[in-house]
């Protein structure tokens, strides 16, 4: 590149910083007299000169952006942001200015969020499955509403582990069976199903599920005659 075309080069790159360092300035006519010196028509020799990578190959393909900052609108609007600068400068290189603890931070923060989407849901449903023993009628109903709404897989599993367990109350167990009864997925009545069919279950229970899948299917019959 000729020294003249460099030399026109350092004069738009320094309109250009005068722009940006005018984003802080209170005096509009200094603003607009930057952005007027930005918008000047470049000679075709320095723009030509300015896009074309010489052969020699000592010029390097990425931008040089040490000590250049990046403009940025605060508000996301054409409207000047809240602190009345047209907008904000950010430096080019951000992401080398903070440090690794801050980068492990970050990291560690979506992984903790990551674990919570998670693990949210089982405990939810570990909670809706405890206020089934609840004394309050209330509560119980309200519990049960929440696990039809879900009526998952999930849920599915977790009433028929509750109904099959020797360490839950009778009534708990009973209502897991109501509970299963109003699910309308396949999955509920395949639980209730091995309810009934196996040995293990106490004899209470098995007699639950039978009564509650033989009136899930006359419920189906019925619906399909009208």
């Amino acid at each position: 590149m000729s020294e003249s075309n460099l030399k026109e080069n350092e004069e738009v790159l320094d309109d250009l910083d005068a722009f940006f360092n005018s984003a802080s300035n209170t005096d509009t006519g200094a603003i607009s007299k930057a952005a007027i010196s930005v918008l000047q028509p470049v000679s075709p020799k320095a723009a030509a000169g300015a896009s074309r990578k010489p052969p020699d190959g000592n010029y390097d393909s990425a931008p040089h952006l040490d000590g250049k900052f990046v403009a940025v609108n605060p508000s996301g609007k054409l409207a000047p942001g809240p602190s009345g600068a047209p907008f904000v400068l950010i430096p080019a290189h951000i992401h080398t200015i903070l440090p690794r603890w801050g980068w492990a931070a970050i990291f560690f923060s979506l992984l903790l969020l990551a674990a919570g989407i998670i693990t949210m849901p089982i405990f939810n449903l570990r909670r809706l499955a405890a206020r089934l023993e609840d004394g309050s009628q209330s509560q119980v109903h309200a519990a049960m509403h929440q696990l039809v709404l879900s009526g998952n897989r999930r849920t599915v599993d977790k009433l028929f582990t509750m109904a099959s367990s020797d360490q839950a109350g009778m009534e708990a167990r009973l209502r897991a069976i109501d509970t299963l009864c109003l699910i309308p997925a396949v999955y509920a009545d395949q639980a209730l199903l091995r309810l009934e069919l196996s040995g293990t279950t106490h004899e209470t229970v098995r007699e639950a599920a039978g009564a509650a899948r033989k009136q899930r299917v006359l419920s189906r019959e019925w619906t399909l005659r009208q």
